[in-house]
C-alpha cells in the first residue's frame, strides 16, 4: 500500500519581510505541529514537518535574504511534493509572517496547481474569509476554524479521493459557505509526535513542548478574549490522560520542561501533576485566581505562572467582564501574587493599558498596585476589539460610545498587522483601531503604556517584561533558578535580551549555543533517542 504523505507548514511567530529578521524567543519553542502529526498518523497517513521557526531558518536568511530564503523554502516544499506524490499541505498562519508564508504557498502552487492546500490558526480563526482578499490568499482551498485535529485528517481524506469535501468538518470556503462545526473528544486524542523522521528539523527547535489539560475557557465571558470562539465548549481531559502524555514525553523523548497551555486550569489538574508526574519534571502555566490551592504541592512541579488580572480596578473589571464579583475576584488574584512569592514560584501577571475610555489616573492606579504586590513580571498590551469578541460586536452596534473605534476594513488590516517585538513601542506603526484615554481617541495606545505603565516600571523600577515560557527557557537553559526573587528576575532578565538580542542580530553561534544548551538540560544522556 502506497503511503498518503501530508505535509505541514508553519512559520510560527516568524517574519521576512525585512523588520523582524527572525522569530521572537518563543517561536523557537515547539508548537502545535506535532499533535496534528499524531493525528494524521493514527488515520493511516505519513506527516512531515516544515517548521520554520527555527535556528536554521535565522541562519539562512542572514546568508540569503529574505526574498531568496522564501524561494529556497518553496523548493523545498515543490520537491517533498514531487518525490512523494503529495495531495495536501497544511499551514499554520500568525499575523508575524503572513506575507512570507502566502508567497511560498503561491510559489508551490504554481508548480502544482491540482495540490490541495488548507490553512489555519490565529490569523484564519479572526480573520476567517477576509484571508482569501489577501495577496496570495486565494492558494487555499479551504481554511479551518477550529479542531484541526478534525478537519485537517478528513481534508486529506478528500485529497486522496476518499471523502466528500463537505463531509469535511470545520472549514470555511471563498464564498464564506462553511461546513459544521464539529468538536473532538480531547480524551481520545493521540499523543504528539517529535521523531526526526517526521519532524526533521526539531533539533534547531527549543525542546519545550506545549501540553493542554483543557480546550476552550470554563468561563469564557471575557469580552476582549477571542479564545471561546476558537476552542468551542470548554472540555477537560481526564487528569490519568494528561499524565499519561506528560510521562510519554519524559520516557519517549526525555523532555523535562513543558508548558501546559490551559486557558485557566483547575487547581486539582496541578496538584495532580506535582503529585503524579516524573520526577524532575518542570511545567508552566497559565493561571486564573483559582488555579493553585496547594502551594507546597505546586511548587514541586511549576517553574511560573502567567496570572492574567487585566486589571486591579473593580470597575474596570465589570467593564471587561473578566468577574462578576470583582472585590472577591483582586482578594483571590493579591493572594495567589503573594503565595507564589512565598512558595517562590516566580509569576508574571498581566494587566491591559489602556482599556477603553480610561485614564491616566486609572493606570497609575494600577502602576502603584503593581509595586506594591511587586510579582517577577509583568506584561501589558491595549485592549483590543478582535473580530470575533463582544468588544468588536459592541463597537460595531454601539460605535464611539465603547471607547474603541475602527474602520471599515479593520478585518483586513488586523490580518495585516505586523508589530516588530524586537524593537522598542516608539518605533511601532499606528494600530487598526484606536482607544479613547482621557477623552481623546488614539491609535498608538502602546505609548500612552509605554509613558505611564510598562515602560515607567521598567525605567524606574526594573520590570523588564518576560512571560512564563521565558522563565521556564531561562531555567532549562540554567539547570534551575536562584530561590531569592531579585536574584532570579535579573537572571531571566538577562537570559531573555540575550537571546532576543542573538535574534536580531542574526548572532546564529549565538543561538545555537542557547538552544543547545537548552536541549542538552532538557534532555540527559541516555535519553531523547528518538530524535537524536
Amino acid at each position: 500500500m502506497n503511503e498518503r504523505h501530508v505535509g505541514l507548514v508553519s512559520y510560527a511567530n516568524v517574519t521576512y519581510d525585512g523588520q523582524l529578521r527572525g522569530p521572537v524567543p518563543s517561536g523557537l519553542m515547539l508548537e502545535g505541529a506535532p499533535h496534528l502529526a499524531g493525528r494524521l498518523l493514527q488515520q493511516g497517513f505519513m506527516p512531515r514537518i516544515f517548521d520554520y521557526s527555527s535556528v536554521d531558518s535565522v541562519r539562512r536568511i542572514s546568508l540569503d535574504g529574505q526574498e531568496r530564503f522564501e524561494e529556497h523554502v518553496a523548493e523545498e516544499l515543490t520537491d517533498y511534493v514531487q518525490r512523494n506524490d503529495v495531495k495536501a499541505l497544511g499551514f499554520t498562519l500568525y499575523n508575524n509572517g503572513l506575507k512570507g508564508i502566502l508567497r511560498i504557498a503561491s510559489l508551490v502552487k504554481k508548480r502544482f496547481p491540482s495540490l490541495l492546500m488548507i490553512a489555519g490558526g490565529p490569523v484564519v480563526n479572526y480573520g476567517e474569509e477576509v484571508l482569501y482578499q489577501m495577496e496570495n490568499g486565494e492558494v487555499f482551498d479551504a481554511l479551518c476554524l477550529s479542531e484541526g485535529d478534525l478537519a485537517l485528517p478528513a481534508f486529506a481524506e478528500y485529497a486522496y479521493g476518499r471523502k466528500p469535501l463537505r463531509e469535511v468538518p470545520n472549514l470555511i470556503f471563498r464564498d464564506n459557505s462553511r461546513t459544521p462545526v464539529r468538536l473532538v473528544n480531547i480524551n481520545t486524542l493521540p499523543f504528539p509526535v517529535y521523531d526526526k523522521e517526521i519532524y526533521p528539523g526539531i533539533d534547531d527547535k527549543i525542546h519545550i513542548p506545549v501540553v493542554k489539560g483543557s480546550t476552550g475557557c470554563r468561563y469564557g465571558q471575557c469580552s476582549f478574549c477571542v479564545q471561546p470562539k476558537i476552542d468551542g465548549k470548554f472540555r477537560i481531559r481526564d487528569f490519568e490522560n494528561l499524565l499519561a502524555e506528560v510521562e510519554h514525553l519524559r520516557n519517549k523523548y526525555g523532555f523535562r520542561h513543558i508548558r501546559l497551555t490551559d486557558p485557566n486550569p483547575f487547581s486539582r489538574e496541578i496538584v495532580y501533576l506535582a503529585r503524579h508526574a516524573p520526577e524532575g519534571m518542570k511545567i508552566s502555566a497559565f493561571t486564573y485566581t483559582d488555579s493553585i490551592d496547594d502551594f507546597e504541592e505546586a511548587k514541586k512541579i511549576l517553574s511560573g505562572i502567567f496570572l492574567g488580572v487585566e486589571s486591579f480596578k473593580p470597575e474596570v473589571l465589570l467593564q471587561l467582564n473578566k468577574t462578576r464579583d470583582p472585590e472577591k475576584y483582586i482578594a483571590k488574584a493579591r493572594r495567589m501574587i503573594e503565595n507564589a512569592k512565598k512558595a517562590g514560584i516566580p509569576s508574571v501577571v498581566a494587566v491591559i493599558v489602556p482599556v477603553a475610555n480610561d485614564s491616566v489616573e486609572r493606570i497609575d492606579y494600577e502602576y502603584r498596585t503593581v509595586l506594591e504586590l511587586n510579582p517577577d513580571s509583568v506584561v501589558s498590551m491595549a485592549q483590543c476589539p478582535v473580530p470575533g469578541t463582544r468588544d468588536y460586536y459592541d463597537v460595531l452596534q454601539r460605535g464611539d460610545e465603547t471607547g474603541l473605534r475602527f474602520g471599515p476594513d479593520f478585518r483586513k488590516d488586523m490580518i495585516s498587522l505586523e508589530l516588530d517585538l524586537l524593537r522598542p513601542p516608539a518605533t511601532w506603526p499606528a494600530l487598526p483601531w484606536s482607544i479613547r484615554v482621557d477623552g481623546e481617541f488614539t491609535d498608538k495606545p502602546f505609548m500612552i503604556n509605554a509613558k505611564h505603565f510598562l515602560g515607567r516600571l521598567m525605567k524606574e523600577h526594573g520590570f523588564s517584561p518576560f512571560a512564563d515560557e521565558n522563565i521556564l527557557m531561562a531555567q532549562a537553559y540554567h539547570d534551575g533558578l536562584p530561590e531569592d526573587q531579585k536574584e532570579r528576575r535579573k537572571v531571566i532578565v538577562e537570559f531573555n535580551s540575550r537571546m532576543r538580542d542573538s535574534i536580531a542580530q542574526q548572532d546564529v553561534k549565538g543561538l545555537e549555543e542557547i538552544v543547545n544548551n537548552i536541549n542538552s538540560n532538557q534532555n540527559p544522556p541516555g535519553k531523547n533517542e528518538e530524535i537524536k
